[in-house]
């Protein structure tokens, strides 16, 4: 019986799987699965080692002038997503051995849009109460970013929030050239 994307050993020959384990983990929206890179295992084993801490989640807090078109910027991100598997990624533990990545075809990036009153919050409040949130993404659930939007004082405040297994410092600015090159 074949798994439901039809993945076999040989499309995976930097695996060392069966064809059991394979069909026990991949779905219908599995593209493929990627083994962990040296520095991801280290990242994955301190988050399982202090599975509340969010050492390893990088915020970064953008401040945008109005106008901006938020059904745009969505769109952006969305083809951004489609370019790049890693985004469309999430850690699986399905292999007793180790975890990997599982590359979703297609995944949605949730979005908190949030509405505030302006005689009750100010800008400053609300990236405040942001930036004290240390809740952690779940690592079993792609994509491993989140993003917190909302109009206070004639501005935008962005929030993109995502795990260090996703990319390190020198894949942001590509990520973000994209996502406004799309816009």
């Amino acid at each position: 019986q074949k798994n439901n994307a039809g993945l076999t050993p040989s499309d995976l020959p930097w695996l060392d799987i069966h064809q059991s384990d394979l069909d026990r983990i991949v779905t219908a929206n599995t593209q493929s699965l990627i083994p962990l890179t040296t520095l991801q295992s280290g990242l994955i084993f301190q988050r399982l080692k202090e599975p509340e801490a969010a050492h390893y989640q990088q915020k970064i807090l953008f401040r945008l002038k109005q106008p901006f078109d938020l059904t745009n910027f969505k769109y952006a991100w969305k083809h951004t997503l489609q370019q790049y598997d890693i985004l469309r990624s999430h850690v699986t533990f399905e292999l007793d051995s180790r975890p990997l990545l599982s590359v979703q075809k297609q995944c949605g990036l949730i979005w908190d849009v949030e509405n505030v009153n302006p005689n009750l919050s100010t800008a400053d409040d609300i990236i405040q109460s942001w930036m004290a949130d240390n809740s952690t993404l779940p690592l079993d659930s792609a994509p491993l970013m989140r993003m917190r939007w909302c109009a206070v004082e004639g501005d935008i405040l962005w929030l993109w929030r995502h795990d260090h297994v996703l990319m390190d410092g020198w894949s942001l600015p590509i990520v973000l050239t994209m996502v406004f090159e799309s816009y």
